[in-house]
């Protein structure tokens, strides 16, 4: 990692097959046009988040060392959701099945609140498959902003849906 890239931590998703072939691609397309992926967590299992669905989330996060900013590397994985089949409608209410979603979770210490884009991730303590891939990823690391381990951050989740290590 040179000293002007960013450590990123993004959050992907899929439950729309093929789940994990999508995820593979995905991460490629983002090595090929955000930076170098660094480190993976396992991969979980999980209940769909606030919606109802056929088929359970494959989710996973990834540590991307990036020289893209914020707004721009949002922009980078926004064109790999659309290119992957994900269509957003904005006048639609609440979630949906998707082949893929891909969040920015954390960028290393950094704090950031745009109409866009927030940093840490808003619901990132709330969410059990993104506090368990995370402790893969961080096993001792602290919430940025809340200054939590994220092992007490997952003891505390309100989240009460299923998420397994595949």
């Amino acid at each position: 990692m040179t000293p002007e890239n960013i450590r990123y931590t993004l959050g992907l998703g899929s439950n729309m097959h093929p789940r994990r072939s999508t995820l593979n691609e995905a991460i490629g397309l983002i090595e090929s046009h955000c930076g170098e992926v660094t480190a993976l967590s396992h991969r979980y299992i999980s209940e769909p988040w606030g919606f109802e669905a056929d088929s359970w989330f494959i989710n996973q996060n990834i540590t991307l060392c990036s020289p893209l900013p914020p707004l721009e590397l949002l922009g980078q994985l926004q064109a790999i959701e659309h290119a992957l089949g994900r269509r957003r409608n904005p006048s639609a209410q609440g979630y949906a099945s998707r082949p893929i979603d891909i969040d920015i979770l954390l960028a290393e210490e950094r704090r950031m609140i745009h109409p866009r884009l927030h940093i840490p991730h808003p619901h990132l303590p709330e969410r059990r498959f993104i506090l368990l891939p995370l402790i893969d990823l961080y096993p001792e690391g602290i919430h940025p902003t809340l200054g939590l381990p994220y092992a007490q951050l997952l003891a505390q989740c309100p989240d009460t849906g299923k998420c397994e290590r595949l």
